[in-house]
């Protein structure tokens, strides 16, 4: 059952913690069960890898029962994503507060924690944690772990990104090509025009056998030096 009551508002300060600096706590355990699924991947049991990506928010159901003899109340969530290796942890959650789920004993509840994702793609162990008030103490519960991997998105090519991007470097080529054209381009193409030929007068016909014999002489005197035809002609013969 859920409900609040004016003494748990202290709690759910001190709820707003990190794992690096727990509130000072007795060495009293706390006989509580919690148990998660993760909503986004129903069929990934506690022993599988959860494969998880990048800007895909996961949610974790809580089924919770208080098997303590005292009352207890959920005031808050939190937990961290640690290196599998050696259990460091490498990012904390968000620790938040809840409203508080107040449980007596052999009671149970429900609980919802939403993480969002935004890690460095890697193994990761998840490791959440829940915050109880249980009479005038704050304690952490540690839940079991998840082993996960998570990676980046793959990037379609019809991602409106990619295609602005695609546009934006496609009109800058077109620019740079266009300016170099007109710079050295253009210039080399009228410097490499090829020459027009100078065009050809047409030959002079030799005169033919017919024309000499229509001037009266047996051969062709278009080729005879001036100067012998007119010695020849002042010639006499004595």
């Amino acid at each position: 059952m859920r409900f609040s009551i004016p003494w748990i508002t202290a709690f759910v300060i001190n709820a707003l913690v990190t794992v690096a600096a727990p509130t000072k706590q007795s060495n009293e355990t706390v006989n509580f069960l919690a148990e998660y699924k993760l909503l986004e991947l129903e069929d990934v049991t506690k022993t599988d890898v959860a494969e998880l990506t990048n800007g895909h928010d996961i949610t974790l159901g809580y089924e919770l029962q208080n098997l303590d003899d005292r009352q207890v109340s959920v005031v808050g969530v939190g937990g961290s994503f640690r290196d599998p290796k050696n259990g460091e942890i490498k990012t904390n959650l968000s620790t938040g507060a809840v409203d508080p789920i107040i449980l007596a004993k052999g009671e149970t509840g429900a609980l919802k924690q939403k993480i969002e994702l935004n890690l460095v793609p890697d193994h990761y162990i998840l490791s959440p944690v829940l915050y109880v008030a249980v009479g005038d103490e704050l304690k952490m519960i540690q839940v079991r772990g998840q082993l996960a991997t998570v990676s980046d998105e793959p990037i379609s090519f019809f991602n409106p990104q990619l295609l602005f991007l695609e546009a934006v470097l496609l009109a800058t080529f077109a620019a740079l090509g266009y300016v170099a054209y007109s710079i050295w381009g253009k210039k080399y193409l009228q410097g490499a025009s090829p020459i027009p030929k100078a065009s050809k007068k047409p030959a002079k016909k030799a005169s033919s056998p017919s024309e000499a014999t229509a001037t009266g002489k047996s051969y062709d005197s278009s080729w005879i030096p001036e100067t012998h035809l007119k010695h020849k002609k002042t010639k006499k013969a004595y």
